[in-house]
C-alpha cells in the first residue's frame, strides 16, 4: 500500500518543529533588517549631508547595503532549495521573504523620490 502524503496543515507544522528551518528563517529575516538598517543610514547620511564627503559617503554606505541585500538573496535561495521540507513549504516561505524583501526595496525606493 503506498504511503499517504501527510496534509498541508501537518507539513507546515512538521515544519516548524525542525530548527533548521526555523533558524533558517529568523537568520536570514535577522540579516534583512541589519542589511536595510545599512540602507536607512546610507539615507540619513545622504539626507543631512553638510559637505560632498557625506553625500559620497552615504552613496557608499547605500551600495554596501544594496550588495549586502543581493547577496542575501542569493543565499536565501540557495538554502531554501537544499532545506529537507516539503515543496509547499518551500513556496510558502520563498513567497513570505520575497514579499519581505520587495517591501523593503520598495520602501527605500519610495523614500528617495
Amino acid at each position: 500500500m503506498p504511503k499517504s502524503r501527510p496534509s498541508i496543515q501537518q507539513q507546515f507544522l512538521d515544519a516548524l518543529l525542525n530548527d533548521e528551518v526555523v533558524k533558517f528563517i529568523f537568520d536570514h529575516l535577522r540579516n534583512v533588517g541589519i542589511a536595510g538598517l545599512v540602507v536607512a543610514a546610507s539615507q540619513w547620511r545622504i539626507r543631512s549631508a553638510k559637505d560632498t564627503f557625506h553625500i559620497v559617503d552615504g552613496w557608499v554606505l547605500m551600495v554596501v547595503g544594496v550588495l549586502l541585500l543581493l547577496m542575501l538573496a542569493y543565499n536565501f535561495t540557495w538554502k531554501l532549495a537544499r532545506l529537507d521540507v516539503s515543496t509547499l513549504v518551500k513556496l510558502v516561505v520563498g513567497f513570505f521573504y520575497i514579499t519581505v524583501f520587495l517591501s523593503l526595496l520598495a520602501f527605500f525606493i519610495a523614500s528617495h523620490t
